[in-house]
């Protein structure tokens, strides 16, 4: 899993445990790319949010995290395929 906020700063690089929590806090939209989608539960502002077909790609999602609780594409990603964040 990696989220960098919106100035592009890392705010976790790392894996995380079955049935674990992990709490990130930082400047929306934060890009967040997890490397096996189909195992995590997100949630923004304390309300879960789905991780649409849209964001995957096999088993890895690569989407924005609005302060509004929206996903987004991440709007540097220059392909749809792309999987992996920038910066």
């Amino acid at each position: 899993m990696e989220v960098h906020d919106a100035a592009g700063k890392s705010l976790f690089a790392g894996k995380g445990r079955a049935n674990s929590v992990k709490t990130i806090a930082g400047q929306a939209p934060m890009k967040v790319y997890l490397g096996f989608a189909n195992g995590v539960q997100v949630q923004l502002n304390n309300h879960v949010v789905a991780i649409g077909p849209q964001f995957v790609t096999g088993d890895a999602a690569h989407f924005e995290a609005g302060a509004d609780g929206v996903l987004r594409r991440d709007t540097h990603d220059a392909s749809a395929n792309n999987a992996h964040p920038h910066g």
